[in-house]
């Protein structure tokens, strides 16, 4: 993991001291300083993303663990600068690696943090928004002090004035449906009241305020994010101007402006519309640049997209743009010609279309590795590492991490039987010994064998891509609508992850699914009836989709497995109760007695095993379980209805 440019500097800085190179005190004060302010940067983002994470027990240790680390680091860095600027060199170095590994500490506690609040459940699709909700939630629930959201509080109205000038000008320039405009200005007024709940909790401490401004500002952000949606997409029309959407907004609004002179349009708005056309442009300078960059595109010898010559053409025309239109304000900037735009900006549209070429032919360059996470890293590590930007030890670590993930496959996969649970076996062996030949490459720096290596591992991507996409697409199909989350208020079908209505903006059941109706084997005695519930199967993918996303905990999945374990443990009493007593009477209905008798011990064992997968947090072992519990299922179910027929013969 690459460290920070402030950080580098000051281990660059003690390893000249080390070599007994000269380095004046100020420099070295200097740079200690811009690491001591980078460090405690560092600390003020790690307590933002402490304020929005839900975890349990567990995760309150780590977040404890990471704090503790972060203030060992402040302090070995203390040390370590008044080790250097004293000339101790007897244990600069012991300090500098102290420092180091500290270091190396707190960004993967932070890298794991930050990856748990980027996938755990969310509110609202404006981060901004979601972050403070959940700190909201732990204000509520009396974990986090209420001063912190005051301190958030601020950062939020840059996002309602967006959203502000958003509905303001889409009537402007467009002529939008008029359905559309009245759901745009219902969750503006919706968000806007939030925002004043807030308020009220923040001047007078009110608790109710508080989770009304919280829910409001869920739901109306939810609406709205879908409505702006609408308007974006209605926006897309045909171009009046150009193609380059920021210059076609501005040149629409400049229009409106000067056609409409009574409508007093806000300043800022404005000046914000206009500031887009520059933000947008270097923000394509900067992909552009990136796409040029990516080994994987470079490897393709694409003839169109981004090249060399076109983003040199873009910054020309991007530096002339800054001198002649940046510059424009008040009256010259609105009597500013519509062809002094469009001719200054035609580079910017050129670069746009060009970008997403470039996208494109990236997105299909990624399409195996992003079936088999993990292996895009070391395309660019690996070219990192050979110019010398990154220290091998990032790429050794990969390495290790792909080991491990084919291990884990490989014991997943050990005792199926399926045809893909085989070529899985069949392939996986070659990964684990490409990357272990690899390590050794990269050790004795033989790049030649690490890519002829690697080209063999690239050539079974497709085919290790087509079998886990089988699996993906296998498990879709058999999935159920049930998993969709239905509003109590409206009726609206709302997808598994959101946590109030995209219609209504109600709050939804946080319930994963419940078990269905059992299909039953009537014995024809009266009484209790034999079943399983073949779609049992929704709850273990939701709860298996619960578990990536980090929507579910370990301790909630492994008593819902226990609650199927201890049902199934009923059934199989009362299908000895009820149904071996009826053998003996039919040579066919015995040998489906026993079939069955045997589904019903294996579905408890497969039961067992997703158990302690989740215990052990193995995704491959909890996908692999799937698989095999769905097999049983239709099995038994198939069973079921054979007993069925040859008792009612």
């Amino acid at each position: 993991m690459p460290l920070a440019p402030p950080i580098q500097e000051v281990e660059q800085s003690v390893e000249r001291l080390l070599a007994q190179e000269s380095l004046d005190e100020k420099t070295l004060l200097e740079r200690f300083g811009r690491a001591r302010g980078f460090l405690l940067e560092s600390e003020g983002l790690f307590r933002e993303v402490e304020d929005t994470l839900l975890v349990d027990d567990e995760g309150r240790q780590k977040l404890e663990l990471c704090a503790r680390e972060m203030q060992h680091s402040l302090e070995a860095l203390n040390r370590l600068q008044e080790a250097a600027v004293s000339g101790k060199m007897l244990i600069l170095r012991e300090r500098l690696q102290t420092f180091l590994i500290s270091r190396t500490r707190c960004l993967e506690y932070f890298a794991e943090f930050s990856r748990l609040a980027a996938q755990q459940p969310i509110y609202s699709p404006v981060p901004a928004f979601d972050a403070f909700i959940k700190s909201g939630i732990k204000v509520l629930e009396g974990q986090l002090d209420g001063q912190r959201l005051r301190d958030r509080f601020s950062a939020l109205m840059p996002e309602l004035h967006k959203v502000q000038r958003l509905v303001g000008l889409l009537p402007r320039l467009h002529e939008p449906p008029q359905e559309l405009m009245l759901a745009l200005n219902q969750g503006l007024q919706g968000l806007q009241t939030g925002y004043g709940a807030l308020a009220q909790y923040l001047e007078k401490g009110d608790r109710v305020a508080l989770e009304d401004g919280l829910k409001l500002l869920g739901s109306s952000s939810n609406i709205l994010n879908d409505q702006l949606a609408r308007a974006e997409q209605f926006a897309q029309g045909a171009a009046r101007y150009s193609k380059f959407r920021p210059v076609e907004e501005w040149l629409r609004l400049k229009d409106y402006v000067l056609k409409k002179p009574e409508d007093k349009i806000p300043p800022a708005w404005i000046g914000f519309t206009v500031a887009q056309v520059f933000l947008m442009w270097d923000f394509l300078l900067d992909q552009a640049q990136g796409l040029l960059d990516n080994p994987l595109l470079r490897e393709l010898e694409l003839t169109d997209g981004v090249t060399v010559e076109l983003l040199e053409e873009s910054l020309a025309a991007r530096a002339v743009a800054d001198q002649e239109l940046a510059p424009l304000t008040g009256q010259a900037l609105m009597q500013s010609s519509e062809t002094l735009w469009l001719e200054k900006t035609k580079a910017a549209e050129s670069l746009q279309a060009a970008v997403a070429q470039s996208l494109q032919h990236l997105d299909e360059a990624m399409a195996p590795y992003r079936e088999l996470p993990g292996l895009e890293n070391i395309v660019l590590l690996k070219d990192q590492v050979k110019k010398g930007l990154v220290d091998k030890a990032s790429l050794r670590n990969e390495f290790h991490n792909q080991l491990q993930r084919v291990e884990e496959l490989l014991e997943s996969v050990r005792q199926g039987q399926d045809p893909i649970s085989v070529e899985f076996r069949d392939i996986l062996p070659i990964h684990r010994s490409a990357f272990m030949g690899m390590l050794e490459n990269l050790e004795s720096d033989d790049w030649f064998g690490l890519e002829n290596r690697w080209q063999g591992v690239v050539s079974t991507l497709p085919h290790l891509a087509d079998l886990s996409r089988n699996i993906r697409q296998r498990l879709k199909a058999q999935g159920s609508a049930s998993k969709r989350i239905q509003c109590v208020r409206c009726g609206n079908s709302n997808e598994p992850t959101r946590r109030v209505c995209s219609s209504c903006g109600a709050n939804l059941p946080t319930v994963i699914q419940k078990m269905q109706t059992f299909s039953e084997i009537d014995t024809g005695q009266g009484g209790p009836t034999v079943g399983l519930a073949p779609r049992a199967i929704d709850l273990l993918e939701s709860m298996v989709q619960g578990l990536e996303s980090n929507q579910t905990t370990k301790k909630d999945a492994a008593e819902a497995l226990q609650l199927l374990i201890d049902d199934v443990s009923r059934q199989r009493q009362m299908f000895t109760k009820k149904l071996l007593p009826l053998m003996g009477k039919d040579e066919t209905l015995d040998s489906y007695l026993r079939y069955f008798a045997q589904g019903l011990g294996q579905y408890f064992t497969n039961l067992n095993e997703l158990q302690q997968a989740v215990r052990e947090g193995s995704l491959p072992r909890l996908h692999s379980g799937l698989t095999l519990v769905r097999d049983t299922l239709d099995t038994l179910d198939a069973m079921k209805d054979r007993i069925d027929e040859a008792l009612a013969g």
